[in-house]
């Protein structure tokens, strides 16, 4: 059963992280003609800007997540879900992901292997 997990935890502004960028100061490249951009700086990977269509799209969207623990060395993710993360018992740092939903931890003689598992989830 798919847990929805707060992304509080994660230190973002109590706002829309996708806050409009403020028309009096604008940051990074300006809007494109016929839009508006959108300040998105706090989300690695992406572009100081979306243009709106894409702003709307991404507001319809939220990440659900779980753990998933197993003993031995695998741990896979329920269907629909993704591996987002991995963690090894005995110390061990060694792991690998495979075809995208199972964590395996590589070092011999393990005692728990976890995963974190996400998935996009369209949103009410």
């Amino acid at each position: 059963m798919a847990v929805h997990q707060s992304l509080d935890h994660l230190g973002l502004p109590q706002k829309s992280f996708l806050a409009p960028l403020p028309n009096s100061k604008p940051q990074g490249p300006g809007p494109r003609e016929g839009g508006r951009g959108f300040l998105v700086s706090r989300l690695p990977g992406l572009p100081s800007f979306l243009p709106p269509a894409v702003l709307e799209t991404i507001r319809n969207f939220g990440l659900s997540c779980q753990s998933v623990t197993s003993r031995g060395d695998l741990a896979t993710c329920p269907a629909g879900f993704a591996v987002t993360a991995c963690a090894c018992g005995s110390a061990c740092g060694s792991w690998d992901v495979r075809v995208e939903t199972t964590c395996h931890c590589q070092c011999a003689g393990m005692d728990w292997t976890a995963a974190r598992c996400c998935r996009l989830q369209a949103t009410a």
